[in-house]
């Protein structure tokens, strides 16, 4: 501790390119709080924040909020974030949160707003390139977890995972009706928020926390500009509910992937989609599947996407790396995928 505090308190003033801290907080507040504001008054860049084991009330200093010279700002504490009236990261175009807990949607509302110039980026936000650009958050909503993203009118942002603990997924589905449907709604709100990205990634735990308000997807802006969708964390169904509801928002969407697999619980064989999302009539031109296996219930999903995306170019699979090495087993598949019929006279498979 002592070291730190020679190192940022009585070295000379000149700026700071890059500054990461890391440690328990513990009963040392005021110890942390005068590093950080220490490092912001020295004009740092980058920023990378990691706290834990809190033992009393803890805020980050408000000089935080305000800095003119952050470019890229990482924070991760599992605790309440506490934002200050006056929020304004004017020059932050990479931003990445982890495990951080919004008090409420004002609160959420309040930081989010503060980030004018964010960029969008597929790179990874928690790798160490100064060059990275966007952003990547994982938030909670007081005891639960959802995954949430939030993007102002002037950014393209990652709506990506929640978080990979599957216990709080699990608290989310045994929680009252009441509580899961509020958090459900909370998260549907800043879904809202987010209808002028070009590029979106939803976790499979971000479709199960929506489904208690499906009903509204609907009705939530039209997303425009969305051209690229990802989803990724499980396997997803492809004729799930609130799934079809999501993607009636998204008519100019381009390309559709499933990093983490398809299925269908589709009992009847027509492989028919009710309601057809307008993009699979119109505008969705790439599919891509990765983990397939042909075997269960991912060639009935095979045959739901094939069947009803008509203007599809490109459906583009990959293997599962087990499955892969099985020549015969991935020969047998991929013949068995040719012969599905298809809505598209254009498709073409592509394998990975």
């Amino acid at each position: 501790m002592n070291f730190v505090e020679r190192v940022l308190l009585l070295r000379d003033s000149s700026d700071i390119k890059r500054f990461t801290l890391c440690c328990d907080v513990l009963f040392d507040t005021s110890h942390v709080n005068a590093w950080i504001s220490a490092a912001i008054w020295r004009n740092v860049q980058e920023l990378e924040i990691n706290l834990g084991n809190f033992k009393e009330p803890y805020s980050l200093p408000h000089c935080l909020f305000t800095s003119v010279a952050l470019t890229k700002l990482v924070l991760g504490m599992p605790y309440t974030l506490k934002v200050p009236p006056t929020t304004c990261f004017s020059n932050v175009k990479t931003l990445g949160l982890r495990g951080i807990i919004f008090s409420d949607d004002y609160s959420t509302q309040q930081l989010f707003s503060g980030f004018p110039v964010l960029e969008f980026s597929d790179e990874n936000p928690d790798e160490s390139s100064c060059s990275q650009k966007g952003a990547n958050i994982d938030v909670q909503f007081s005891d639960e977890s959802s995954d949430v993203q939030f993007s102002n009118e002037s950014s393209d942002l990652l709506f990506s995972d929640v978080s990979s603990n599957e216990g709080s997924l699990e608290r989310f589905r045994q929680g009252s009706v009441e509580r899961s449907r509020q958090v459900a709604y909370r998260m549907y709100k800043l879904f809202r928020g987010l209808s002028t990205v070009q590029k979106l990634k939803l976790s499979f735990t971000a479709v199960e926390v929506l489904k208690p308000v499906e009903e509204l997807l609907p009705h939530a802006s039209v997303f425009s500009n969305l051209m690229h969708l990802e989803f990724n964390g499980d396997p997803l169904g492809v004729d799930s509910v609130t799934l079809l509801k999501l993607l009636e928002n998204f008519p100019y969407l381009e390309t559709l992937a499933f990093l983490e697999g398809i299925y269908s619980n589709c009992e009847n064989d027509d492989g028919i989609l009710d309601p057809v999302p307008p993009c699979f009539l119109s505008h969705l031109k790439c599919i891509k599947v990765c983990n397939y296996i042909g075997s269960g219930k991912q060639p009935s999903a095979m045959k739901i996407l094939l069947k009803n995306a008509v203007v599809l170019d490109k459906m583009v699979l990959s293997y599962s790396n087990r499955f892969a090495q099985d020549c015969l087993k991935r020969r047998k598949a991929t013949e068995q995928l040719l012969e599905i019929p298809k809505g598209s006279k254009n498709c073409e498979f592509v394998f990975e």
